[in-house]
């Protein structure tokens, strides 16, 4: 379970889950392209995910992180702490990386 910050009517941003019991990530986790916002009359209302938030990932046991191709930014500590993170793959559509966003991480060789 992902947690998503509405931006506008057709964009959103992955955040942090904080305290809620679902927001413990392990492993490898993949970000989807889009996400449904709600279900109108006509059908879902589809919302393009174009950045990940400030610390959305903080202090997690990621291992992997697959981002859209469409990641546009990453802000501040969006992955601090997380240690064992190895792999991640940053999209050429990336213009923004925010401040200490891999800091905390142990691994070797993160690609």
């Amino acid at each position: 379970m992902l947690f998503y910050n509405i931006i506008d009517e057709t964009t959103c941003e992955v955040t942090s889950g904080e305290d809620d019991p679902e927001y413990r990530y392990e492993g490898s986790v993949t970000i989807p392209d889009y996400v449904i916002s709600t279900y109108e009359k006509d059908g879902p209302v589809w919302l393009q995910v174009v950045g990940i938030g400030a610390e959305a990932f903080f202090g997690q046991n990621l291992q992997e992180i697959i981002l859209p191709e469409e990641t546009g930014y990453i802000e501040d500590r969006a992955f601090w702490g997380c240690k064992e993170l190895y792999s991640i793959k940053l999209p050429h559509s990336l213009y923004y990386i925010g401040k200490e966003v891999f800091s905390g991480n142990e691994a070797k060789g993160l690609n």
